[in-house]
């Protein structure tokens, strides 16, 4: 397996920048368990970033992976945009935003997680 994300200097982090699922293998589990692998490769204080425009499913995904199977990363995983001069945002932190931005029903969202 190759390397699937980009190591940039200047972020000082790994940084995700695109995910395809096929679609006949979408809602099985497997952005979440690439995120979940990624996150547990990274050093515990290491940080991963996924790049702007970061999609619904993906969104949807990692706020299930962090809420249920890997709530000590909440503060290791980052929005990184990288054609604004590098901000970045945290994700868990970020996420009620960009749900309600976006028409999402996070708390929903989250109740299946638990599930």
């Amino acid at each position: 397996m190759g390397n699937i994300f980009i190591d940039i200097p200047h972020f000082f982090h790994r940084i995700l920048d695109t995910l395809f699922v096929r679609r006949s293998h979408r809602g099985l589990g497997h952005a979440r368990r690439l995120l979940s692998s990624l996150l547990l490769e990274t050093s515990p204080n290491g940080l991963v970033g996924l790049s702007q425009p970061i999609s619904n499913g993906m969104l949807a995904a990692s706020v299930k992976a962090l809420a249920s199977e890997l709530p000590e990363a909440r503060r290791r995983l980052w929005i990184v945009d990288q054609e604004g001069g590098g901000e970045r945002k945290n994700l868990w932190w970020s996420a009620p935003i960009l749900a309600e931005e976006r028409g999402m029903d996070l708390e929903r969202l989250l109740k299946s997680s638990q599930s």
